[in-house]
């Protein structure tokens, strides 16, 4: 009787110790993958943050482009953004186009791709070149346009002007048909007579086109006092280094918006 005791004793000692490491190993799995699923969330929280806080920044480009840059994101595609335009975008090392260039790819980083082409051509030569297919080749999503007026002045008529930027437009978006359009006119000139005329009938073409027109001329001192000189140099006039800074500062508020 005694020796069936201790053996039903080992038996039922045996059978608790089988019974709690199995507990232990079920809570343990449990707790693990607990942890794991955390951390998971926690990845996932982090990630759609940082898409968020990009995203934010780009609050006041056209509805349109948001929505396109947002798209690009989510198709883990670059966003490709052209600016474009004649030599007032500035030398490599502190033009306005590069420093907005530096400035966007720093906060964008892997998710744009940004090119800048520079001619030294009035709009006419542009069209009869054919240099406004080099730019519809780049196939961006943006294009920021300064679409050689400046260079226009004194030889291409406001209206020829006007049938320029539609051909050059249109050559964009028959490459990339939801490319999106900006338009910015060159910088300011010192008591300009004419000039100021052509920048007037771009922005009418602008709004009557329903094309965005980035009007930086209104973070320039006022073009008929002597302090526009401040951030010209030159005749007629281009931006200097504090013109390439003022002109670059005015577009980094509008495409990084805080």
């Amino acid at each position: 009787m005694k020796h069936f005791l201790t053996i039903c004793l080992t038996i039922v000692c045996f059978a608790i110790l089988v019974l709690g490491n199995q507990h232990w190993k079920e809570k343990t799995k449990v707790t693990a993958y607990e942890d794991k699923s955390g951390l998971y969330k926690e990845e996932k929280d982090e990630a759609e943050h940082v898409g968020t806080e990009i995203l934010s920044y780009t609050k006041k480009w056209p509805v349109e482009a948001q929505l396109s840059y947002k798209r690009a994101i989510n198709d883990k595609k670059p966003y490709k953004i052209l600016i474009a335009g004649s030599p007032a975008l500035g030398q490599q090392s502190s033009g306005w186009a590069y420093i907005l260039k530096d400035k966007l790819k720093e906060t964008f980083h892997e998710t744009i791709v940004v090119s800048v082409k520079i001619y030294d051509l009035n709009s006419t030569q542009i069209i009869e070149e054919r240099k406004y297919e080099e730019l519809a080749a780049e196939k961006a999503d943006l294009i920021l346009l300064e679409p050689f007026i400046l260079k226009d002045n004194g030889q291409v008529t406001i209206e020829n002007s006007n049938e320029n930027i539609n051909k050059i437009i249109e050559s964009i978006k028959t490459a990339n048909l939801g490319a999106i359009v900006l338009l910015q006119p060159a910088n300011p000139l010192f008591q300009a007579k004419y000039y100021p005329v052509q920048v007037d009938s771009l922005k009418e073409y602008a709004e009557s086109n329903n094309i965005t027109y980035l009007n930086h001329w209104d973070a320039w001192p006022d073009p008929q006092s002597e302090d526009i000189k401040k951030f010209l140099i030159g005749e007629p006039g281009t931006p200097n280094e504090k013109g390439h800074q003022l002109w670059a500062d005015y577009l980094i508020d509008y495409f990084i918006a805080d």
